[in-house]
């Protein structure tokens, strides 16, 4: 009996080691892929790169959907292709624990044969600046302005002057990452000088620079995603599209010499990577939006010469990065916020000709010369007199 109960003891014992021994299943936690976002054109072939969390996770296993196969198709090993433009998003989810991340697909209308139509289509209408030189019979890349990338799509051209409306096929460049454009200078303000609502659809472009057009800035401006430098110059324009304000990657807005129906609208305020704000002689109306005061990287402001009304925001006092502000040459009245003396990295201050009053802060006097607030339009300071004028 005790030799039982002794081999009964020791079973015991070899049961709770063999099950302290064994081990613990290690589960899915998360996945993340790579790249976030693909920019394709039709034909295109990408692989996936993922990442099963954590490294030690028992069971690795994926899944891989696409939302739309007719913009593109991804295969059980991940390999997306792009099939048409559009735009769609790949789902990439664990077996265990359903987690799950996505690629956002977009593909790009054209190709490199469509690309190279387009441009001789617009050189044969002499659209294009200095393509006189272009030598046909050679290949597209030695032609004097062209850019391609490695797909040999075009991602610059030089200088684009309409000599009548553009259809649809501007947007088949959709690769392009600079583009100047010009109405026909031949006849200021030409019913064809409307800036081209297809510039919306190119969706690459890093800079676009217009001049000598009329009518409204199309609203799809506002899908240029990836738009670094946007200008606009010696134009009569209806008005500044809110839809500006969906430019998040612009760090540069040039408007200057244009006459302009309408005010700055506060959705500008949205675009927290400004550097540069210039809207001078533009006629603009109406009040300087308290919105502009949010937009924290921005380092010079320039609204002169215009028709500019009510007091100066104290919200830009908040522009802790602004090296100029000049807001000279407008109807600006009430007093000069005392909170625009903290901004240090002031350097250059122009509040003349307009009609404001009151008290001068002192950091700002003790800071810019008298040029930088005299005359003002029939009032005075109280700390600085420009009655001299």
């Amino acid at each position: 009996m005790k030799k039982l109960f002794n081999i009964l003891i020791i079973c015991s014992i070899l049961v709770v080691f063999l099950l302290s021994c064994k081990k613990e299943s290690t589960k899915v936690s998360g996945i993340i892929v790579e790249p976030k976002n693909l920019i394709l054109s039709a034909g295109d072939v990408v692989d996936l790169v993922y990442l099963v969390m954590p490294y030690k996770a028992d069971n690795k296993s994926i899944s891989f959907k696409s939302k739309d196969v007719s913009v593109a198709t991804v295969s059980d090993k991940g390999i997306i292709t792009a099939i048409s433009e559009g735009e769609t998003q790949i789902v990439v989810t664990t077996n265990e624990g359903n987690v799950n991340d996505e690629v956002f697909v977009r593909v790009l209308r054209g190709s490199t044969e469509l690309d190279s139509i387009t441009l001789l289509n617009l050189h044969k209408e002499g659209c294009i600046k200095n393509s006189e030189s272009w030598n046909l019979t050679k290949p597209m890349h030695t032609w004097n302005g062209v850019g391609l990338n490695a797909k040999r799509r075009v991602l610059s051209f030089g200088t684009l002057v309409l000599q009548k409306t553009l259809d649809e096929s501007l947007a088949n460049l959709a690769f392009l990452q600079t583009l100047s454009i010009y109405g026909n200078s031949d006849s200021y303000y030409d019913s064809n000088d409307i800036i081209p609502k297809e510039i919306g659809m190119l969706y690459e472009l890093h800079t676009l620079s217009i001049y000598y057009f009329y009518g409204k800035i199309p609203a799809e401006i506002g899908n240029l995603s990836k738009l670094k430098n946007l200008s606009i110059f010696s134009s009569q324009l209806e008005g500044i599209p809110v839809e500006l304000g969906n430019l998040n990657n612009l760090k540069k807005l040039d408007f200057n010499w244009n006459f302009i129906i309408g005010n700055i609208p506060k959705e500008l305020g949205k675009l927290e990577e400004l550097e540069l704000l210039t809207m001078y002689d533009c006629y603009l109306t109406g009040s300087i939006p308290k919105e502009l005061g949010n937009l924290s990287n921005l380092k010079v402001l320039e609204l002169r010469y215009n028709q500019i009304t009510g007091n100066i925001p104290i919200e830009l006092s908040k522009l802790s990065k602004l090296e100029v502000l000049r807001l000279n040459s407008n109807s600006l009245s009430g007093e000069i916020p005392p909170e625009l003396g903290n901004l240090h990295n002031l350097s250059e201050l122009n509040v003349r000709y307009n009609s404001l009053s009151g008290n001068i802060p002192q950091s700002l006097l003790d800071k810019f010369d008298k040029w930088s607030f005299c005359p003002q339009y029939g009032t005075n300071f109280e700390n600085l007199d420009c009655d001299w004028w």
